[in-house]
């Protein structure tokens, strides 16, 4: 699973869109800024059968649209206690008046804390499992597709045929 950013926030609208293979779920979230600040920034988090161990989220700012993709147990474990190492942890936080969900994000470009609404969040991870309970992840792969994909990529990096320095 590649993992990207991840960015949430603490405004009231949610929109969820379930379907037979996949759930989709906007959000209004919030990136922290130093000291005391922070900026909207609308989410889709998405889930689909098709790829059934990743959720992505794409976060729509005045610059463009940027999809993070990480793994559903990652964001599942995050829900009730401090889960992550390395790019992406998730814990959640409770507040006076509402619990949220902080996503703290590394990369080598830097560091940034994002907090989203907790129960939304949550509504959207449950919403997985009822499309897909995990365990069951292994029976909507298709191994002969994805190795197919595999060989077929021509990209750079998975070139052969090019020439050695």
């Amino acid at each position: 699973v590649v993992t990207y950013r991840v960015l949430l926030s603490l405004q009231p609208m949610a929109t969820t869109t379930p379907n037979a293979d996949h759930v989709t779920r906007v959000i209004d979230m919030r990136i922290l800024i130093e000291p005391e600040g922070s900026v909207p920034m609308p989410c889709t988090l998405h889930y689909s059968v098709d790829d059934p161990f990743a959720v992505s989220a794409t976060f729509h700012s005045a610059e463009g649209a940027v999809t993070w993709v990480f793994s559903r147990e990652l964001l599942l474990a995050g829900l009730h206690g401090a889960s992550g190492q390395g790019d992406i942890r998730i814990e959640p936080m409770h507040r006076t008046s509402r619990s949220i969900l902080r996503f703290e994000l590394s990369s080598p470009s830097g560091r940034a804390i994002i907090e989203g609404p907790h129960d939304q969040v949550r509504q959207f991870a449950d919403q997985t499992v009822e499309l897909l309970p995990p365990g069951f992840e292994w029976q909507y792969l298709n191994f002969d597709a994805a190795l197919l994909a595999l060989l077929e990529d021509d990209s750079p990096d998975r070139r052969t045929d090019l020439p050695e320095n």
